[in-house]
């Protein structure tokens, strides 16, 4: 490989490196708004009302926040 075929690629993935934290931040912002609205819905066509709807929506978003934890600790040294 010669050497600008080198600079090129650290190029592209240093612009993905960039990338990547407004790709995570979209997909963490469209599996918050899925897993809140699935179970809210859910909770709702089955007449549980408000309360239920709502805490299993934030039930959902649990799983954000765990999915987050495990990213940090994929990417921290230990």
């Amino acid at each position: 490989m010669s050497t600008t075929t080198l600079l090129q690629l650290y190029g592209a993935l240093d612009s993905l490196e960039a990338l990547s934290g407004a790709t995570l931040a979209a997909v963490l912002l469209v599996l918050s708004v899925v897993l809140f609205a699935g179970p809210y819905r859910l909770a709702r066509r089955h007449d549980l009302g408000t309360a239920h709807a709502v805490g299993a929506g934030l039930g959902g978003l649990g799983f954000v926040f765990l999915f987050l934890v495990a990213l940090q600790l994929l990417h921290s040294p230990i």
